[in-house]
């Protein structure tokens, strides 16, 4: 009896993993679940990486110096004395272990950094528009940066919309969209509807299409 017993177990037992290797066999056999990437109606573009990459320091200079055509003591220098770049490298993510001991880069954006940014930019697009004016133009070849009132509805509009898409292809490598283009366009315009100079214009187009994030972020 206790013989007939233990026989009996080991045979459930038996079928009992065979029952659950079959069930794993089925479900190895079958194609494994496609992840959905695709964005549908989604109105703007997902990014396929976990997270942005902050732009550090010298990428940063590297991209304005490529996007102006300056050189990098043309960049952006504080009180004409030192670089921007090097007075704030920290808030830019870079390290100062000299002065400060900083031996290692922040790994996060400081709570200066978006003014620090905002002053990099500022300072080489004042720098680009203002040697422009003084001869011959390397990056606003659209505009007539001699004139003092531009007619961004008029006779200034098509160099108006031709600059900023100019500098759309410079700091933000593609094209400008219809709506970026009529926003930036409000620029060539004062509070009273005049006519801002083209040297302004130049330097604020620069600075709005600069100091958007997708400028600063990877």
């Amino acid at each position: 009896m206790k013989r007939h017993t233990l026989l009996s177990l080991l045979l459930a037992l038996a079928l009992g993993a065979a029952a659950c290797g079959e069930d794993k066999k089925n479900q190895t056999d079958q194609e494994p679940p496609v992840a959905n990437n695709d964005p549908g109606d989604a109105p703007f573009a997902t990014s396929t990486t976990a997270q942005l990459l902050w732009k550090r320091q010298g990428a940063v200079a590297k991209d304005l110096q490529r996007a102006l055509e300056l050189s990098p003591d043309e960049l952006c220098s504080e009180l004409g004395a030192a670089p921007c770049a090097d007075v704030h490298q920290v808030p830019l993510g870079g390290n100062d272990p000299f002065i400060l001991g900083l031996y290692e880069p922040p790994h996060e954006p400081l709570s200066t950094t978006p003014a620090v940014l905002e002053r990099l930019v500022l300072g080489a697009c004042v720098s680009a528009a203002e040697r422009d004016a003084q001869g011959d133009a390397k990056v606003f070849t659209e505009l007539d940066l001699g004139s003092d009132k531009l007619d961004p509805a008029g006779e200034d509009k098509a160099a108006v919309e031709a600059q900023i898409e100019d500098l759309y292809r410079r700091l933000l490598s593609r094209d400008a969209l219809a709506v970026e283009v009529s926003a930036v366009s409000k620029l060539a315009t004062d509070e009273g509807g005049d006519g801002v100079s083209a040297l302004d214009f130049a330097k604020l187009s620069c600075f709005a299409i600069g100091s958007t994030t997708e400028f600063f972020f990877y």
